[in-house]
């Protein structure tokens, strides 16, 4: 019984499609802090003082370790959820309910950046989205660990 990986099967596209999205997402961030950083005119490590001789060297910048933040916390999240969604496929979900999960957790990877970079909203919005798209994740390795058990 082999499996084979049909490209334009409806589960697949959808996971192709909202990954895409989401690796977007993460490089996204890395751009952030980097305009950040030329914004506010600061450097971190001291041989980039040598090519941009006008910027202040500071080892510390809440608004830039936060983007930092965000970044570290979507490669906790969005990788596991790469190689989760991608071995979900096998599991043959209803295109519907699988589209439905990939929708939610990339509303909830986005949620959770823009409550914490772009308009910083307090507690508990960051941890409702993490949690959604942790559930998300959880749910997908529950469902691969019990249909390739038996």
């Amino acid at each position: 019984m082999g499996v084979e990986l049909d490209f334009s099967w409806p589960v697949f596209k959808q996971y192709a499609f909202y990954t895409s999205i989401l690796i977007f997402k993460v490089i996204s961030i890395s751009f952030l802090t980097v305009a950040l950083q030329y914004k506010k005119r600061i450097v971190f490590m001291k041989e980039d003082r040598k090519f941009l001789k006008t910027f202040r060297l500071v080892s510390y910048d809440e608004d830039i370790e936060r983007t930092h933040r965000t970044q570290q916390d979507d490669l906790k999240t969005i990788i596991p959820f790469c190689i989760l969604g991608f071995i979900y496929c096998f599991t043959h979900p209803s295109p519907q309910y699988a589209r439905t999960l990939f929708q939610i957790f990339t509303v909830a990877r986005f949620v959770y950046s823009f409550v914490c970079v772009i308009y910083i909203i307090r507690q508990p919005s960051r941890a409702i989205a993490w949690s959604v798209a942790t559930v998300i994740n959880l749910y997908m390795c529950f469902k691969i660990f019990f249909y390739f058990m038996g």
